[in-house]
């Protein structure tokens, strides 16, 4: 993901293709800046969930400059 833009960010996450969307997106963000305390100011949702997609809307509370990746998971519902 890198740098959370200041209006926040709307990302697309291609999955492998799923049965259908009765699923769960467990997501962990992973700081990889010299400075750890830009990166922990956001919050996520999922949304607009496919069965080969979800969107990640990043919501960030401070103007810095952030280093992240998103790790996640997949549980079938």
């Amino acid at each position: 993901i890198g740098d959370i833009p200041a209006d926040d960010g709307i990302y697309t996450i291609t999955i492998p293709e799923q049965a259908d969307i009765n699923y769960i997106v467990v997501g962990s963000f992973v700081s990889n800046a010299n400075n750890w305390n830009f990166d922990n100011d956001q919050s996520y949702a999922i949304r607009g969930k496919t069965t080969t997609a979800f969107t990640l809307i990043v919501r960030e509370y401070a103007a810095e400059t952030q280093s992240l990746d998103f790790d996640y998971i997949i549980f079938k519902k």
